[in-house]
This record gives structure tokens, C-alpha cells and sequence, in this order.
């Protein structure tokens, strides 16, 4: 069982204020960013050198739950396995577009 790579995903009611803030203030570089038909990102990744960071710029969530990190593994059954056998709570099963995405690449 190995990790291929993590990637920080995070929320923010402006996308387009906190990309500015990461270059201008952090050296963060690269952001590509999509936009809707008002010119707002809603999507967005920006480098912290060779680190790919999400941007989501479809505002926060109320409960502080903000920010996910995307764990890319080569064995997701394993890794479910290992995480649910020291759990001390129910963990429900890998599925949905996640994973469906990582089958995609034969993971």
C-alpha cells in the first residue's frame, strides 16, 4: 500500500480574492482558473511550488468544514480496510465520483 500524493482542496466565498492574496503574498504560482458566466472562479488550482492546491470558489461552509484533503493512493480497498479496522466509528465504504475518477487511472 502506497500514497501517490496528497492534495489540499479548499473552500472560499472568493476564489478570486484568495488566489490574488496566495501569489501576491505567498509566491504560490500557476493559477488557472474557470469561470462562470459572471467572471467569477468557481474552480481553481494554483502551485505552492511542485504542490497542486485546489480552489473552490463556491463559498465556505457554515459548519467550518472548509478544506479536504485528497489522499491518491494505488490500493483504495486496502487502504479502506486499514482506516476502518482503527476506526472507533462506522466509516462508510469508498465510493462516488472519487472514486469512480481513481479507477479511472487503474487505482
Amino acid at each position: 500500500m502506497a500514497i501517490e500524493s496528497v492534495s489540499p482542496y479548499l473552500r472560499y466565498d472568493d476564489a478570486d480574492a484568495a488566489l490574488d492574496w496566495m501569489e501576491r503574498v505567498l509566491g504560490f504560482t500557476g493559477a488557472v482558473r474557470w469561470r462562470d458566466d459572471s467572471g467569477r472562479t468557481f474552480e481553481a488550482d494554483i502551485y505552492a511550488g511542485p504542490a497542486k492546491i485546489g480552489i473552490s470558489g463556491g463559498g465556505t461552509s457554515d459548519d467550518g468544514k472548509n478544506a479536504i484533503l485528497i489522499v491518491h493512493v494505488d490500493d483504495v480497498e486496502a487502504h479502506f480496510e486499514r482506516v476502518r479496522a482503527a476506526a472507533d466509528t462506522e466509516v462508510a465504504p469508498p465510493g462516488g465520483p472519487a472514486l469512480r475518477a481513481a479507477d479511472l487511472h487503474h487505482h
